[in-house]
């Protein structure tokens, strides 16, 4: 075989010693970490060479776990439309309907929310929680509005959930419905807690300050 064949073969071979990640994954125990992180990576990347994924970290090659500070102005605004896909999947849409809507393609949304999704009777679904970092406002005892980084849709939700009290109370003038937050916090991206503020009188100071009341919807998880 020509130096220019070999070449070719191992340019589209799995590993210099094995031509597919077949081979490679059956010819020993590969149940070690090492092996468990190249599968992983050989799911997200199934067209990269070995050498290509021993190098590769996992947020390098799936979209949605590399962290918010670490996107462009495009990336958190794809970021953005792809949290808007999942939602409207567990709102109950399909994914066709959920990208329709937001006006993602099809098959870009299945890459970016790959893991994040699954099939069940021929139709994707949207699993119910996950760890996709987004950046939300969020009123913290004592501070004020401020905007924090949250590291998974469970937060998102709660956060949400609190805004739609709020808006209720503000509207009503009747606080009680903050109560079931007195106790709780959320933790950001740097580990840092934050109360929610649940006092009528500084939410309201909180609302005079904006120009445009906000209009906050439930954050579905």
């Amino acid at each position: 075989m020509s130096n220019r064949s070999t070449k070719q073969l191992r340019k589209i071979s799995f590993s210099n010693r094995f031509k597919l990640f077949t081979h490679w994954l059956n010819a020993g125990d590969r149940s070690s970490t090492y092996a468990r992180s190249i599968t992983r990576k050989h799911r997200l990347a199934p067209t990269l060479p070995l050498k290509h994924l021993r190098l590769a970290r996992v947020s390098d090659l799936d979209p949605s776990l590399k962290g918010w500070g670490t996107l462009s102005p495009d990336e958190k605004a794809e970021r953005n439309r792809m949290l808007e896909v999942l939602r409207n999947l567990r709102k109950g849409a399909s994914l066709n309907e959920a990208t329709r809507e937001t006006g993602v393609p099809f098959q870009d949304a299945r890459t970016y929310l790959q893991h994040n999704l699954y099939k069940l009777s021929g139709r994707w679904k949207a699993r119910r929680t996950d760890t996709i970092q987004r950046h939300m406002n969020f009123y913290a005892w004592g501070k004020g509005e401020i905007a924090i980084t949250v590291t998974n849709s469970k937060d998102a939700s709660l956060i949400g959930q609190y805004f739609a009290d709020v808006r209720n109370a503000l509207d009503s003038g009747d606080e009680s419905s903050l109560q079931k937050f007195k106790n709780k916090t959320i933790t950001d991206v740097s580990g840092k807690k934050h109360k929610f503020e649940i006092r009528l009188k500084k939410l309201h100071e909180i609302e005079d300050k904006k120009e445009t009341p906000e209009v906050w919807a439930v954050y579905v998880n």
